[in-house]
């Protein structure tokens, strides 16, 4: 069983940003023995997560299509069956739906439509290879994908009896739509955002604590105090020391309490080596 310090649960070390720089990134991820779950975002992106799962023992990957990579053509499930049946692979996604970047006019609705369509391939691969979902939910007006979103994992089964069904990433909305996820098994995911909007104290502070993960989504968005620089997985302390604070708890307590979370969410065999 490998045993690490702290866990990044939603990194993109594969994407072109840390090209230049990937093996010094990764040697001070190792050097901290920290694990790390890199999230594919289209089918090239999730084949190089999983080349980095299985150059690094904590390293895990997951495959899946963005929102925001769909590209004309239909989903082929069978490709990513192969990746799907790979040990490091944790789980489906990142998808779902983002209708932030979508724009008014006459191919809005076929556009919707098609996410649903490759959200709901996803949600049926995750069920077929019993893995968790990672959903990006992206809204655009009065969380309008939010309720798509919650809609479609009702019609798909996902209800107040369902257990580990997957985790809503780097969430920002209300602890109403929280606890709508919530109620269908999945958890809740904190990004840098929080170390810099307070308007998410009160989220943080009613997420159940067996309900909470940490992540960067590196290299995008990263937390006070490293703003405006790159994003990377070491920086998933700050988010870590930020929930404590919220929650009243010391360091070691909200890290401890994550780890065993993101742990138990996506089946890893590790344990825990403490910080020093």
């Amino acid at each position: 069983m490998k045993k690490i310090k702290m866990i990044d649960s939603h990194s993109h070390l594969q994407m072109k940003k840390f090209d230049e720089d990937r093996e010094d990134v990764i040697k001070r991820i190792l050097d901290e023995e920290m694990g790390i779950i890199n999230v594919g975002s289209s089918l090239s992106n999730s084949k190089e997560a999983i080349e980095l799962a299985q150059k690094y023992d904590n390293f895990w990957a997951t495959a899946g299509i963005h929102p925001g990579d769909i590209e004309e053509k239909d989903f082929v499930e069978n490709d990513f069956i192969p990746l799907l049946l790979n040990d490091k692979v944790v789980a489906v996604g990142e998808c779902g739906l983002d209708y932030s970047f979508l724009e008014e006019g006459n191919f809005l609705f076929e556009k919707k439509k098609k996410q649903e369509e490759f959200f709901r391939h996803q949600i049926g691969l995750a069920r077929k290879f019993n893995k968790p979902l990672i959903l990006h939910i992206r809204s655009k007006n009065n969380g309008d994908a939010h309720k798509d979103a919650i809609r479609i994992l009702k019609e798909e089964g996902f209800d107040n009896r369902s257990k580990n069904s997957g985790v809503a990433h780097f969430f920002t909305e209300t602890i109403e739509i929280a606890n709508e996820f919530l109620s269908r098994g999945f958890y809740i995911s904190f990004s840098g955002v929080i170390t810099f909007d307070f308007k998410k104290d009160n989220l943080i502070a009613n997420i159940p604590e067996d309900r909470i993960l940490a992540e960067t989504d590196c290299p995008l968005v990263a937390p006070v105090p490293k703003r405006g620089e790159r994003n990377e997985p070491l920086f998933v302390r700050y988010v870590i020391e930020k929930i404590a604070d919220v929650r009243g708890w010391n360091f070691d307590k909200a890290n401890s309490i994550i780890l065993e979370n993101t742990k138990r969410l996506f089946g890893l065999e590790i344990s825990q080596n403490r910080l020093k």
